[in-house]
């Protein structure tokens, strides 16, 4: 019996041995195949090229039915998911002006690859880097189809501080998107609106992107815009200003009444600017008391200082009085 636990013991101690020994083998194969794959190494890589871009008046994307063939400096964990993975797709946004035209085909364009490299470095990443192109151009086709430029509208919500407010109309870039759709579909649209922007408590100027909003049966040639708001302290001031007349036929004359609104405006907390009557100009015009049925008429702005943020006119109506002096 005591030989036979012997030989049980030197069984087990042999078992953990080449268990042991196996486990080391695995992880030292493990560490030399994650080293190689770190490795960077020379291949030919191919990749179906789509491109994107904004032609007025044409289909917004196309891939060419040739192969982009290039060779690469890659690590081996990029060539290994290039190939095993199937990715193998790069989609590009591009400039019109990369987009050749092709002679006796209308809807026929060429990209050549060299002038694109930076967009192709930016979508392979930084574990490739691109030796040179075996493909020296592509083919694409964008037809013609319904489409039409119409300008942008911010949809806004916002909430300004106490004595702040915007010092300018917000700015969007782009101002304007194509659309692109059936005629049935577009031929109604003015303009196309951005989600809305939303804001509260602002006391400073705000930027940002906005998602474009698609209506339904039509495609949009973005769907994001840059916008940006100019947001100023203001101070509040009124002045009174006597009611000019114009356009009064000789022999006539027409008194408004009351003879002066008081405007109510906003400046800059930070302009130095001191206003007087002569930097503001109110008329009442002889044309407009013609085509009064109640002889009361709507002073027209003539002049206000460039700087002024908003004014307010007090009253909105004055009674035209006329007198036929002949």
């Amino acid at each position: 019996m005591p030989s036979l636990k012997f030989g049980k013991l030197k069984l087990a101690k042999g078992g953990r041995e080449w268990l042991s020994l196996l486990l080391s083998l695995l992880l030292a194969f493990f560490i030399w195949s994650v080293h190689n794959l770190s490795l960077d190494y020379s291949v030919y890589l191919q990749y179906h090229l789509s491109v994107k871009s904004n032609m007025e008046g044409r289909a917004m994307e196309s891939e060419s039915e040739d192969l982009l063939i290039l060779r690469v400096k890659a690590t081996g964990f990029y060539i290994i998911q290039h190939r095993f993975l199937r990715n193998s797709e790069i989609i590009v946004t591009l400039d019109p002006k990369f987009l050749h035209g092709v002679e006796n085909d209308p809807n026929g364009f060429v990209v050549y690859p060299d002038e694109i490299k930076d967009k192709i470095v930016s979508e392979l990443g930084n574990d490739a880097s691109i030796e040179y192109f075996t493909t020296e151009s592509l083919a694409y086709q964008f037809p013609r189809i319904n489409c039409k430029k119409v300008p942008l509208a911010a949809r806004l919500q916002i909430d300004y501080k106490s004595q702040y407010m915007p010092s300018g109309k917000i700015f969007l870039r782009p101002d304007s998107v194509l659309v692109y759709g059936q005629d049935k579909y577009i031929s109604n649209i003015d303009s196309i609106s951005t989600d809305v922007i939303s804001r509260s408590g602002v006391k400073r100027s705000f930027q940002g992107m906005a998602k474009i909003i698609s209506p339904r049966g039509v495609r949009l040639s973005q769907d994001q815009v840059y916008y940006k708001q100019d947001v100023d302290r203001f101070i509040e001031k009124s002045i009174d200003v006597p009611l000019k007349v114009e356009n009064v036929p000789s022999g006539k004359e027409l008194l408004p009444l009351p003879s002066k609104v008081t405007l109510t405006f906003r400046q800059s907390f930070n302009s130095k600017k001191n206003y007087n009557v002569e930097d503001f100009e109110y008329v009442v015009d002889y044309l407009d008391f013609q085509n009064s049925i109640d002889s009361k008429v709507v002073p027209k702005e003539g002049a206000i200082p460039d700087d002024i943020y908003s004014i307010s006119m007090n009253p909105m109506f004055v009674e035209a009085v006329y007198i036929d002096k002949k």
